[in-house]
Parts: C-alpha cells; sequence; structure tokens
C-alpha cells in the first residue's frame, strides 16, 4: 500500500524504477495506491515536482504444500498454483507405505510453507502436523470431507450430503455451478464465502493463530478441463484466490538507503488526518498588495518627498 499526500483534484503519477505504476487523483489532502509488486525506490509526481520513498517491508514468498491421495484433483491444483507462480511441494499417497514426492515435503512449518492443501484422505501423524502448524500461524485449505481424526478439529464445520451440479456446461458467469461438492455444516465461528442454492460450499475460520479455508468441492479439475477457452485461467485464479485467504503471511524488512526520503508529510497526514486551519486563522496565505494600491503608496511618498524638500528650502 502507497499512502501520499497533495493537493485535492492533483493526478499524481506513481512508478518504480521499473516501469509506471499507476495515476491517482488526490482528494483530501492525499490519497492511496496498491501495487502488489514493485522494484526499487517509489517515485510520485506532479508535474516538475517529485518526491521519492523506499519500500519499508515485503511479504516473503514461502511454498504451498500439498497432501492427500494421487488424484486428479490433486494433479491439477498443483498445476494451477505452480502456473501462478506458487512453489509447491507435495506428498501424495499411491498406495499403503507408497508415496509420490516433489520438493522437500516435510512436515509443514511456517518457516518454510506458506500454506498446506490437503486433497483427500492424510495419516494421523500428518495430521497432526498440519493441526500443530495451523495453531502456530500457518494456513490451511482443506478440500472435501473432514469429518474425522485431527483434521476435524481444524475445519470450518462438517460436511453433509453431496449436492448434485447444477448445470451440466461451465458457464463463464457461474462455472462451479457445473461441480458437485459437500455441503459444509459451518461452524458457529465459521464465515461462509460461497454459498450455492442456500447451502455453503466454502467456508473459513480462525483456529488460534492461523487461518483455515475449507472447501466442498473436490472435483475442480473437471472445470479446468470441462470448461470454455477461459477455463484455465479461471481455476487457476480460483485457487491462487483460496490459497491467499489462507496463507501464513511472513513480513521481511527491507534495507534503507541513506539518500531516501522517508514521505514525512505523507505520514504525518495517513496517521493525523487532513490539517484544518487554528480557530480564527484566515485560513490561507497573506495576500500581495495590487498594483493599484503600490502604485498610490509609491506615488503619495514621492509627492511627500517633494512636499519636504520645498518646505526645507523655503525656510
Amino acid at each position: 500500500m502507497i499512502w501520499l499526500a497533495a493537493p485535492p483534484g492533483a493526478r499524481v503519477a506513481l512508478s518504480d524504477e521499473i516501469a509506471p505504476i499507476d495515476t491517482v487523483v488526490a482528494s483530501g489532502g492525499g490519497g492511496t495506491a496498491l501495487a502488489p509488486a514493485t522494484s526499487g525506490r517509489l517515485t510520485a509526481e506532479i508535474g516538475i515536482q517529485r518526491a521519492v520513498a523506499s519500500v519499508r517491508d515485503s511479504i516473503a514468498v514461502r511454498r504451498i504444500l500439498v497432501m492427500g491421495g494421487v488424484s486428479w484433483e490433486a494433479k491439477f491444483v498443483i498445476s494451477a498454483l505452480e502456473e501462478a507462480g506458487w512453489p509447491v511441494d507435495a506428498r501424495l499417497t499411491l498406495a499403503p507405505g507408497i508415496a509420490v514426492s516433489q520438493g522437500r515435503p516435510g512436515t509443514p512449518d511456517t518457516a518454510r510453507h506458506a500454506a498446506v492443501i490437503v486433497v483427500g484422505a492424510v495419516t494421523p501423524g500428518d495430521a497432526g502436523g498440519i493441526a500443530r502448524y495451523v495453531r502456530s500461524g500457518g494456513g490451511a485449505v482443506l478440500a472435501g470431507s473432514m469429518n474425522t481424526g485431527s483434521l476435524a478439529s481444524l475445519a470450518a464445520g462438517r460436511t453433509g450430503a453431496r449436492v448434485r451440479p447444477a448445470s451440466l456446461t461451465f458457464a463463464d458467469d457461474a462455472p462451479r455451478r457445473a461441480l458437485g461438492f459437500l455441503a459444509i455444516l459451518p461452524r458457529t465461528d465459521a464465515v461462509p464465502l460461497e454459498e450455492r442454492d442456500g447451502r455453503v460450499a466454502v467456508a473459513a475460520r480462525r483456529v488460534e493463530s492461523g487461518r483455515v479455508v475449507q472447501i466442498g468441492y473436490d472435483e475442480t479439475w473437471r472445470w479446468r478441463l470441462g470448461g470454455g477457452p477461459r477455463a484455465l485461467e479461471a481455476h487457476r485464479a480460483y485457487w491462487t484466490a483460496l490459497v491467499s485467504a489462507a496463507a501464513y503471511r511472513a513480513v521481511v524488512e527491507i534495507p534503507r538507503q541513506r539518500d531516501d526520503d522517508d514521505a514525512p508529510v505523507a505520514r504525518l497526514v495517513h496517521a493525523l488526518g487532513t490539517p484544518t486551519p487554528a480557530e480564527g486563522a484566515t485560513g490561507g496565505a497573506p495576500r500581495a498588495p495590487s498594483p493599484t494600491l503600490l502604485f498610490a503608496l509609491v506615488s503619495a511618498l514621492l509627492m511627500a518627498e517633494i512636499a519636504s524638500r520645498r518646505l526645507r528650502g523655503a525656510a
């Protein structure tokens, strides 16, 4: 988030060291802009006026851990996240004692993982590790049924009967109506995020320091493969949004440069609000005297000087 101070109505051009970011029209003494990613110092310009400041901190990107069983859903969830730029670890059970791994899929840890995605059943040991990870601040996305084991204490609710698809085709305006899902019966502290025909399909809740998003959909891969031309992008964006809603965010301080302008006016306006004139103040800068008044004053002084000299001569 970028905060700036500027006269009302001014158009402020924002850029970083690579390219322009946005143009903000100031109101009430300033404005704000959201820049998901920046490079180097930030610059704000109004005409020939220019201010420079550095980013104070950033979000460290952790890896995503996918756990559960080998399935089409797990395969295409991993594909969607990797296409969106998330680094992914995975451990998926193929048969008792046999697992398929990717990366370093150890026990989930906030030092390495931003979120864990559970697609299918996990062992009791893995479930306990996920529970500890979430309670220490991690994020989890739980797909499918979570009515038993350690994950039941994390879930946003119990899963009920399966709801059949409400459409035969993946329409761009409501593609998930063509997906079946397990209806979620949310807990009292859960927040429904998506409903369909009065039934909750996605819900979220806080668990101590962590966050959990539970989805009733367990075959979103059908949307990716059976939708229209925009289905692949939409499926990718949907899973990215789910992960982002739960992900653990580690803040990293960025070293400051000595010649940085810390934008003190912008920070002061953000902290204290728009300045207002003091009681009894005129509310503006002093006005310069008009040219006519200056000419009259100079003429009067000149006439007084001439009269003074004549009076001295007469004496």
